[in-house]
């Protein structure tokens, strides 16, 4: 099958096919979804905010469903990605299971507003599937279902409440996951989880877990890694 490349609009609404969707200048788009494999290009001084309504993330990315992120060749290009109500930033819907990601490039930020969503993963009770990173920058919130709940979500990883699994790869570029509450991991489980963890594989870049919560990683070897605190800095 021949590929296509199209110009991302604000009236797009599904992605996929394996075909390519290229994002210039100001976009908007609410309830974007992936269909299949989609690939997204975030040219240089372009920013897609890609807004979910009503239960629907971001940028829905379903389980057996997966998006590619790449920036162009200064990595200026920006994707704003806000969940709706129970739902992540990009991935699951409300309820749903996430996909795979992999983000080699641009700017990403990824976030859960409310009631205990992931910032890249499954939305309330909403398990993981993968995320990959290999460039760009990348920042990543889950929300919290009400101040001292312990339904938070992951910034990476499932939702409140929710089966466990999937698999974090970082091998370049800089992560910074936030926990929705202290119930959740920066990097793995929400909070009240079910099944088993989330395995967090590091090969490269950095990665910040804003509150150090989160399975120890370990390399492509499957040796542990060590998370290191830095004190004092602004």
């Amino acid at each position: 099958k021949t590929r296509k490349t199209y110009v991302l609009t604000s009236a797009t609404a599904v992605i996929g096919s394996g075909d390519w969707y290229v994002v210039k200048g100001e976009v908007t788009t609410t309830n974007l979804r992936v269909d299949g494999t989609a690939h997204l290009i975030l040219a240089d001084g372009a920013r897609l905010k890609a807004n979910g309504d009503g239960g629907r993330a971001g940028i829905e990315v379903g389980s057996g469903n997966s998006l590619f992120v790449y920036g162009q060749a200064h990595g200026t290009g920006e994707l704003a990605a806000t969940g709706g109500e129970y739902a992540a930033g990009i991935g699951g819907n409300n309820g749903q299971t996430s996909g795979s990601v992999t983000i080699n490039g641009g700017v990403i930020r990824a976030r859960s507003p409310d009631s205990a969503g992931s910032g890249i993963g499954g939305g309330w009770q909403g398990g993981f599937g993968a995320l990959t990173v290999n460039g760009g920058r990348v920042t990543a919130e889950g929300a919290t279902w009400n101040a001292g709940s312990t339904y938070a979500g992951a910034g990476i990883g499932t939702g409140g409440l929710a089966w466990g699994g999937g698999t974090v790869t970082i091998n370049g570029g800089m992560v910074t996951a936030v926990a929705g509450g202290s119930s959740a991991d920066d990097i793995g489980r929400g909070g009240n989880p079910r099944g088993s963890g989330v395995r967090v594989v590091i090969t490269g870049g950095s990665v910040l877990r804003r509150n150090n919560r989160g399975p120890r990683p370990v390399d492509a070897a499957g040796t542990q890694l060590f998370c290191v605190t830095v004190e004092g800095v602004s």
